[in-house]
């Protein structure tokens, strides 16, 4: 009977009987000795040791180990570092750094039959040429004078309502109402033209038609007759004169 005692009280370990010494049964049910359940939680032990001591390693060479909070948003920044990624605080300067998202431009897709591009300022040397051949023509016939005139008018009056919607366009309300103000506007609208717009080929047409308008002006009092641009005598004109 105690032998079979002494075997049902065996460490499922060790083999040694466990009768009369403190054991324990096992998640399996098995019985267990006191020296070798101390001797299992020996190696767990060592076990863990091992494994806090590579974690411990690990953490001495992050260099999130010594980290620091960032002083705009408390976010920890890593050892060494004078930028916070997560708020753009620079803690040389004491200031946070701002981004602005701007579009990039559309780019024009090339065409198929690999034509070539159009410069804006290619329209100024056009009618550059233009104003040039009509004035320089005007001496030999005197009749290309009124084309030069009508030409003038055409190129000044797109300019101006091209310079108008820009203004609009570009959000410069104010010197917008300013240009409509007689006399005084044309040289707020000068001042505009060469301080504050960024547009050189509209720039560019407003000097060519202001220029060409001074030299259509001497043009014309020097070629053209002195009655051409006078106006006939009405009836009533006549009529006054008589009874004079």
């Amino acid at each position: 009977m105690s032998n079979a005692n002494a075997e049902f009280v065996t460490c499922a370990a060790c083999g040694q009987s466990c009768e009369g010494k403190p054991h324990a049964k096992d998640t399996k049910g098995r019985i267990i000795c006191r020296p070798c359940i101390d001797k299992r939680k020996a190696q767990r032990a060592a076990t863990d040791t091992g494994g806090a001591a590579v974690m411990a390693d690990l953490l001495a060479k992050s260099k999130m180990a010594n980290a620091t909070p960032c002083p705009g948003c408390q976010s920890y920044m890593p050892e060494g570092a004078t930028l916070c990624t997560h708020c753009g605080y620079n803690t040389e300067t004491g200031k946070a750094m701002t981004t602005r998202v701007v579009k990039a431009p559309k780019q024009k897709k090339a065409s198929d039959g690999g034509g070539m591009s159009f410069d804006p300022m290619m329209g100024v040397w056009i009618m550059a040429a233009l104003y040039t051949g009509l004035a320089i023509g005007s001496f030999a016939v005197p009749g290309l004078a009124f084309a030069l005139i009508g030409v003038l008018l055409l190129h000044g009056g797109i300019t101006g309502i091209w310079l108008w919607v820009v203004m609009i366009l570009d959000g410069d309300i104010v010197w917008f109402f300013l240009s409509l103000i007689p006399l005084l506007g044309f040289f707020l609208l000068l001042y505009y033209i060469v301080a504050k717009l960024e547009r050189p080929a509209l720039r560019a047409h407003y000097v060519l038609s202001l220029i060409f308008a001074i030299v259509t002006g001497a043009l014309a009092g020097a070629i053209l007759p002195e009655d051409t641009f006078a106006v006939a005598p009405t009836h009533t004109d006549t009529l006054i004169r008589h009874v004079a």
